[in-house]
Parts: C-alpha cells; sequence; structure tokens
C-alpha cells in the first residue's frame, strides 16, 4: 500500500506540474478565442451593414426621389407652402425588421457566403 500511495502521489505531483505548465497556455488560448469572438462580432456588424447599403439603397433613392415629387407637386399647387418633413422611427418600426436580420446573421455564422435573399425580407 505504501508502494501505491507513493505511486499516487507521485502521479499527482505529475499532474499538478503539468496543469501548472498548462496553464499560461490556457489563459493564452482563452483570450484568443475571446479576441476571435470580438473580432466575429465586429466583422459580422461591417458585413450586415454593407449588404444593408447594397439592398436598400435603390429603394432608399425610389422613396427620397417619390418625396421630392410629392413635394414639388404641392409647391406646384400652392406656389410655396411645402410641409417640413421630419422622418422619426419608433422602436416597433425597427424590432419588426430585427428577425430577418438576425436570421441573415446566423446563417452567415454557419455559411459566409448564404444567399441575403434567401433571409431577408427587403421591401416587405
Amino acid at each position: 500500500m505504501a508502494a501505491e500511495l507513493a505511486e499516487s502521489e507521485h502521479q499527482a505531483a505529475v499532474a499538478g506540474a503539468a496543469l501548472k505548465a498548462a496553464t499560461p497556455e490556457r489563459d493564452h488560448f482563452r483570450a484568443v478565442l475571446t479576441a476571435l469572438d470580438e473580432s466575429v462580432a465586429s466583422a459580422m456588424t461591417d458585413a450586415l451593414a454593407e449588404q444593408a447599403k447594397a439592398s436598400l439603397s435603390a429603394e432608399l433613392a425610389a422613396a427620397e426621389q417619390h418625396l421630392r415629387d410629392v413635394k414639388a407637386r404641392i409647391w406646384a399647387a400652392t406656389g410655396n407652402w411645402c410641409p417640413a418633413i421630419e422622418i422619426t422611427m419608433h422602436r416597433d418600426d425597427v424590432a419588426k425588421h430585427r428577425p430577418s436580420w438576425k436570421r441573415l446573421e446566423e446563417a452567415w455564422l454557419q455559411d459566409p457566403r448564404a444567399a441575403p435573399g434567401k433571409h431577408l425580407r427587403i421591401g416587405k
């Protein structure tokens, strides 16, 4: 039993030394993983913004042209009156569109080549 106890103590000492030696490496890899997670989040934000710009720019330009046309018709009819237009968004306005962008984000995390149109409801 004394030999088994000595062997167990030796194994515990070896394991303790190995754990102590591995701790800095483990901490380093945890830091690397944290940095990668932050990098992915930042890249995803940039990619979603780029996709929004690419897929919605034409729709926004058309809406702006329509608004200019309406204001011009008001001006033509009144000679000068044209209401100031201020566009406000409410939380619910944004929230109803978030799920499709979230679906795209999740799809891109699985496959960065996933087709945006499959996940977004542009123009709705």
